[in-house]
């Protein structure tokens, strides 16, 4: 995610085996009549241990000024977070004046342009930004809208709130990993434009690994999207918590289905863990007062999230090839919501706790990267092969990749941990909605 900008403009293919993918389950769970629960819930969420700027999808026309975004590593990230998220890797220190150098010097000479920004990135965000025609209610409209105001205004404002004994908070500074995600959706929704890529379509959530303490930032990342297959992530990390806890039989069955959920993203697998976890079983349909009971059984996993301080997960439904039957489907419309949901800012959360050894133990935690690892210089026949045909192309060589996406014919999701050739790590969640947009593999890539 981030634009493609000169010379960065290869698209890669970022969707996932998931709900429809098989060869037995190909309608991708349209005959459930499947949605995205997609209820704005913007939740004041942060996890421990992670940095998460509070100021949301602000645009920032102070880059044409040469605000560079800087990390805290000094690697590039990969290809696939967009040319423009890796300004982010730069050294640390001293933006602000390197912002003032910039700008005294591009009026003086083209050619000291050229070595700070010799394909001239800065200038198209910005121009691609101004040519951007939001919708009437939309996100966008509220940043633009926002950036005409005269600052007098918003002194004015501030006064009249000390006058009225208000307490007056003073909004965050944008950090740098916010601004380049700002600047990467923005460029984003501009080039995707037929069919025309909205911003309520698209979610994204970064987490800088690479310094003291983590670094995260994000684009609506607590909306609800349905998130396809990419929810077997939580599957897995609940099927630890309980042989952790000895609730469990460690089994070559229980084993095999684990495996084959993360690494072939197999729904049968899948919809196997999700009887065991919660001690139900589809079939006919039940009596109201047994529904009642099966239903409560079936939220054990979501129950579990939401004691982690989770907000934004519904791990309660099975994924489907074909759809839901009997109990199943009779559950769905007596105790919604009918499908699953989960926001990036809680998968980047969930995958962030996996890769620190926080992910229940740290031993179980290296049990489940070792399922997810991908191989993405590997080669395959596979069009949704999850190693090469996702992430993959976007990683060069010494670069490594532990991912699990999700796709169906009204989504398309990926969860990526990705390690620089430094060994420092990043990670990204993007999630996508919209028919119009489920078969383009250009998008998350871009």
């Amino acid at each position: 995610l981030g634009g493609r900008l000169p010379n960065r403009g290869r698209a890669h293919p970022f969707h996932s085996r998931g709900e429809g993918s098989h060869p037995v389950g190909g309608r991708a769970g349209e005959a459930a009549g499947g949605f995205r629960r997609g209820a704005a819930r913007h939740a004041a969420h942060r996890w421990p241990g992670v940095h998460h700027d509070a100021t949301r999808a602000r645009a920032e026309p102070s880059h044409r000024a040469g605000r560079h975004a800087r990390g805290t590593g000094g690697e590039p990230f990969p290809c696939c977070a967009g040319a423009a998220l890796q300004r982010v890797a730069r050294p640390q220190g001293g933006r602000d004046g390197h912002a003032r150098h910039l700008q005294d010097h591009r009026h003086a000479a083209r050619g000291h342009r050229g070595e700070h920004d010799p394909a001239g990135v800065e200038d198209l965000i910005l121009d691609r930004i101004n040519r951007i025609r939001p919708r009437p209610g939309s996100p966008l409209l509220l940043m633009f809208s926002l950036s005409k105001i005269p600052p007098v205004f918003f002194s004015f404002l501030f006064g009249f709130a000390l006058m009225a004994g208000a307490r007056s908070v003073p909004a965050p500074p944008v950090s740098p990993l916010q601004a380049v995600v700002n600047r990467a959706v923005m460029d984003t929704v501009v080039e995707f434009r037929a069919p025309e890529l909205r911003p309520e379509q698209l979610a994204v959530t970064v987490i800088d690994l690479r310094g003291p303490a983590p670094v995260a930032a994000d684009f609506r990342g607590d909306e609800r999207f349905y998130p396809a297959s990419v929810v077997k992530l939580f599957y897995l990390a609940a099927t630890h918590r309980r042989l952790e806890d000895g609730k469990l039989a460690d089994t070559p069955e229980l084993r095999r289905a684990m495996r084959d959920m993360i690494v072939d993203s197999s729904n049968d697998a899948t919809n196997y863990l999700v009887d065991v976890l919660t001690g139900t079983t589809g079939g006919p349909e039940l009596p109201a007062d047994e529904l009642k009971t099966w239903s409560e059984k079936r939220g054990a996993v979501t129950r579990y999230f939401e004691s982690l301080g989770y907000q934004n997960v519904n791990a309660n439904r099975k994924t489907w090839g074909d759809g839901p039957f009997g109990r199943e489907s009779q559950d769905m419309s007596a105790h919604p919501p009918a499908r699953n949901y989960l926001s990036t800012n809680d998968t980047a959360r969930l995958l962030a706790e996996i890769a620190t050894g926080r992910g229940i133990t740290p031993a179980r935690s290296a049990e489940m990267l070792a399922l997810l690892a991908r191989d993405p210089f590997t080669t395959s026949e596979d069009p949704d092969n999850q190693s090469v045909k996702f992430t993959g192309p976007a990683l060069t060589p010494g670069m490594k990749l532990w991912s699990k996406a999700g796709w169906v014919s009204w989504a398309r999701h990926d969860a990526a941990l990705i390690e620089l050739p430094g060994g420092g790590r990043v990670i990204i969640v993007t999630f996508t909605d919209g028919r119009e947009h489920a078969q383009n593999r250009a998008i998350i890539a871009a």
